[in-house]
């Protein structure tokens, strides 16, 4: 798709053709009070009041409105506001605040977050990330410094935005009231530098022309330098004396490894030595090997003959550390001791800010001895390696910090100076590209959430799981990220969304083998086997370019769908099922309907699904007015539609065999079958009803609404969520029990597992008389939700589970010997734990904090023996899910312990899997402290749900079953 010819596909796709940019006034004060674009000729106005501009004084809190001089102008396809802040500002930071009454409860608002197109109406009042903030943790981010209004009714779209080529120390987003959007840039000396500089584009009411009028503006930060190369896929990250399987990797689509640990320490990433000892990452591994450049070579020769590209580890932002023989760091303190030393970053104290392995956080600004000793470990590469593809460029998150050592004449943090570190980082990033291009290197980089120091870059290897991020950034660039921050041991479900994810955002994965431990990345043979399913569907995706022209791609049904071109000018469309997942067991299939309304439709002549539920399949192509509807046969989890125009191709099966894959996965998945439909039941003696609808959070993190037969019930809940359904609304002759989940955001997701509608009789029995199970109908609701289509099932007698708390013992030590665990012990990470009588299951993923401890509080089977101290954690929840195998109580007992001092506070609730909360405890940072073991006597299986209420995230350290004494 050619980006230059965005006015004439708007106009073929919907009537629209934008101005050059949108219209503009400002008044006396220089204000902006008009702010317009042009619809089909009529003039969509967007204020609803004046812009309102002030300025925060970060040290005294005063608050000014300054006088402006206003400029407006044409700048790259976009109307340029230039402001000049009037006044006599101190030397000190200062906050600007410009306030914008551009929404509506009838808008949306694009934000390049987790979150995405968000409804108004569903969320008047938000607050995301600031641009640029660090990521790790609770998945947020912001990629890239704008905001777009979105009106549906006109199909009108106004982007404001800030240029990534200008210093932008701070820029927070937000709006309030369902009215006013707000842009706050802060850590401004105005002092120094009075002019804010804002840009309006003009599209339709899509985020891809918010994302196509800003890329085509700035196509350095967007697009590859090099032509594209054949190394573009998913990718392993390890060191070079060991690696996976070959079959392995060919199965899972492995087309480049990034690669290095030959490096000395962190900044030597080639020495001058012809043999020398490596890096090892002793935390991990120890090698006790040497290396030399032939080794390398022969390396990634070994590796093109398997069609794997080699990237080298490089690193731009840290340096010193361990390495060597023995682990330590002479060789670094010598060389800090000299003219590098004075490039470490300096915290708001002045003190050096440290990182991974005894670094130092580096800045690498132009004309420090530091940025030259980088330049010429980068010419060493490329000298002596001429066998490596480039290089992939680490830890560039620093870019959204800044260092209190150095100042740039713009930033300047309340009354201390700094310099914006993403200016001195995007320099030394384009300083690397420029010397790899002409070597025909390509140069990935990894670890960012500024768009700012992506200029020149080939692609993106990044170490955190976000696609709908690095989609919004790398829209005609390759991207591939970690695997790890979604889980994948213990959460199939929650890894299978992430992929489909992925799919929809052509982000390719890192690999998970069977058995081999990739660095950060533990093997796992479920989530390795869920891989190869995907992976040949991923292959279609190679050389993509997204099509950003707006509203060209929609399906039918519960599902999503996205479009890309190919290398040969294929379409190429990734469609993925909200509701249907491998891991749930579904095995239903659909035919959707796809929609394409680009330029070229009535050109679109042929068109064949492949799919990861089934062998490839012709679909027909049909035209409707301006677009090409493809109907789909046999969808299912996720498929991928290729389209084009001229002679079809024969279909041919994608290798390695996606049935093969599937069917060796499905072996270990939990039936989806449906329960059996029945008639309508006759409601007779109703006393009160329930709606029990299970599921996970797979998206973003938010709100999700539920109703049933069009009444509102409330709130979903994460897992399993009990709602009462009003007995006049189930007893109405036009009652139909169509569940209906919405969230009000494209971000957010829940995946729901099932879904059953019970009633209590006045007699106390109760029955379950509807249910939902993947594979069952559903659909798409709006704003961004599913319909699941219940079906009457009996009814059919159910009884309840109980919980009776017995207490909680603090403190006691980790030996459960003889206390705990007749019948069961499970502890976290340690093979040899036993289950007997029921099954047991736990949400989260493995953790070791110490291999060996000698800690009384860690969880140990013998007395005064050293054990690992482990657990299982998430973000936000852990889950145990109970199913006793008979009908007899049981006492349970759960073991929670902060090993690390992290404060960790947890809500624990006890959850019939049908009926709701059975009862609900807290326990204090004090007490997981210690370590804390709860205990419930338990009828009927259970869900003990421990929630985070404070520290880093959520664990559970084992879980225990014995006999009701």
């Amino acid at each position: 798709m050619v980006f230059a010819a965005v006015p004439v596909l708007l106009s073929l796709v919907g009537g629209f053709v934008p101005p050059p940019c949108p219209q503009a006034s400002v008044n006396s004060a220089g204000t902006v009070v008009r702010l317009a674009t042009l619809v089909d000729g009529e003039r969509v106005q967007w204020l609803s009041g004046p812009v309102r501009v002030a300025v925060r004084n970060e040290v005294t809190g005063e608050i000014t409105r300054p006088a402006l001089d206003s400029r407006l102008d044409h700048y790259r396809g976009a109307l340029r506001w230039s402001m000049h802040l009037g006044g006599n500002w101190p030397n000190a930071g200062q906050e600007v605040t410009i306030e914008f009454p551009v929404l509506g409860r009838a808008r949306e608002v694009f934000t390049p977050s987790e979150q995405g197109t968000m409804s108004v109406a569903r969320h008047p009042d938000h607050r995301p990330v600031p641009y640029g903030s660090y990521g790790w943790g609770p998945d947020t981010y912001y990629v890239l410094p704008l905001v777009s209004v979105l009106d549906p009714r006109t199909d009108s779209g106004l982007t404001i935005a800030l240029a990534p080529d200008e210093n932008i120390p701070h820029l927070q987003v937000e709006w309030s009231g369902a009215r006013v959007l707000r842009f706050v840039l802060g850590h401004r000396a105005l002092a120094a530098d009075n002019t804010v500089r804002l840009l309006f584009f003009a599209h339709q009411a899509d985020h891809r022309g918010a994302i196509r009028a800003y890329s085509d503006a700035f196509p350095a930060y967007f697009r590859a330098p090099l032509p594209r190369g054949e190394y573009e896929g998913a990718f392993y990250y390890h060191h070079i004396q060991a690696h996976p399987d070959y079959d392995e990797m060919t199965r899972q689509d492995v087309r480049f490894v990034w690669t290095s640990f030959w490096f000395t320490f962190l900044g030597e990433y080639l020495p001058d030595d012809s043999q020398w000892a490596p890096y090892t990452f002793a935390r991990w591994w120890s090698l006790r090997e040497t290396m030399t450049d032939a080794k390398i070579g022969a390396f990634a020769r070994e590796m093109h003959d398997h069609g794997i590209g080699s990237f080298a580890y490089f690193n731009v932002t840290e340096f010193g550390g361990l390495g060597g023989d023995d682990g330590n760091s002479k060789r670094a303190d010598e060389l800090l001791a000299g003219p590098i030393g004075d490039a470490r970053i300096r915290d708001r104290a002045g003190r050096w800010v440290g990182s991974w392995e005894g670094s130092y956080a580096m800045n690498p600004r132009p004309g420090s001895a530091f940025r030259a000793y980088l330049e010429e470990q980068a010419r060493r590469h490329i000298e002596r390696l001429p066998e490596i593809d480039g290089f992939t460029i680490d830890r560039l998150d620093w870019a959204g910090g800044y260092d209190y050592g150095q100042r740039d004449g713009l930033t300047m943090d309340g009354a201390a100076d700094a310099q914006n570190l993403a200016v001195p980082i995007r320099e030394a990033v384009s300083s690397v590209c420029d010397l790899a291009h002409t070597a025909g290197k390509r140069v990935y980089v990894n670890q960012f959430w500024k768009v700012d120091v992506l200029r020149d870059v080939d692609g993106y290897c990044h170490e955190y799981d976000f696609p709908r991020g690095l989609g919004y950034l790398a829209p005609c660039r390759p991207a591939s990220a970690w695997t790890a921050s979604r889980p994948y041991q213990g959460d199939l479900l929650a890894f299978e969304a992430g992929l489909k994810e992925r799919l929809q955002f052509a982000v390719f994965p890192q690999m998970i083998a069977h058995e081999f431990p990739i660095s950060q990345q533990g093997p796992d043979p479920e989530a390795a086997g869920m891989l190869e399913v995907y992976a040949p569907l991923f292959s279609l995706l190679h050389g993509k370019e997204q099509v950003l022209v707006p509203h060209c791609v929609s399906v039918s049904g519960a599902n999503e769908a996205n479009l890309f071109t190919d290398p040969q000018g294929r379409y190429v469309v990734p469609i993925t099922s909200l509701t249907r997942f491998i891991s749930l067991g579904a095995t239903a299939t659909e035919r959707v309907t796809v929609s394409l309304r680009v330029p070229d439709a009535a050109k679109l002549s042929w068109a064949i699904t492949y799919s990861a539920d089934g062998p490839p399949t012709v679909a027909a192509v049909r035209h409707v007015g301006d677009a090409a509807e493809i109907s789909v046969p046999g969808h299912g989890t996720a498929s991928v539609l290729l389209v084009g125009a001229g002679d079809s191709p024969q279909p041919d099966e994608l290798r390695p065999n996606v049935a093969d894959a599937r069917a060796r996965l499905l072996s270990a998945a939990p039936a989806g079958e449906p329960p059996e439909q029945g008639p309508r039941p006759r409601l007779v003696g109703v006393a009160s009803a329930v709606l029990v609808v299970e599921g996970a959070s797979v998206g973003a993190k938010g709100p999700v609404r539920v109703s049933i037969g069009g009444v509102d019930l409330g709130e979903l809940d994460e897992g399993i969520t009990s709602l009462p359904v009003p007995r006049s609304a189930l007893l109405s002759p036009g009652f139909s029990p169509t569940v209906r989940l919405s969230w009000g955001s494209e971000g957010v997701w829940f995946a729901p597992a099932q879904a059953d509608l019970y009633v209590t009789l006045e007699s106390g029995k109760t029955y379950r008389i509807a249910a939902w199970r993947p594979g069952m109908p559903a659909g798409r609701c709006e704003p961004w939700g599913v319909e699941l289509g219940m079906s009457w099932t009996g009814p059919e007698r159910v009884w309840r589970s109980h919980a009776r708390y017995r207490g909680r013992r603090i403190g006691s030590g980790g030996n459960y010997e003889f206390r705990f665990g007749s019948r069961a012990a499970l502890v976290a990470g340690t093979p040899d734990s036993r289950v007997e009588a029921a099954h047991v299951s736990v949400s989260g993923q493995p953790y070791v904090w110490v291999a060996q401890s000698t800690d009384p509080r860690v969880l140990r089977s013998t007395a005064n023996a050293a054990a690992p101290a482990t657990c299982w954690f998430d973000s936000d929840r852990v889950a145990v899910a109970v199913t006793p195998l008979g009908a007899d109580s049981y006492r349970l007992t759960i073991y929670i312990l902060d090993y690390d001092h992290n404060g960790r506070s947890e809500e624990v609730r006890v959850i019939d899997p049908r009926f709701g909360v059975l009862d609900t405890r807290t326990v204090s940072a004090d007490e997981t402290d210690q370590g804390v073991y709860l205990t419930w006597d338990v009828s009927g299986p259970v869900t003990i749900e421990c929630r985070k209420v404070s520290g880093y995230n959520a664990v559970v350290s084992g879980v225990f079953l014995d006999r009701v004494r």
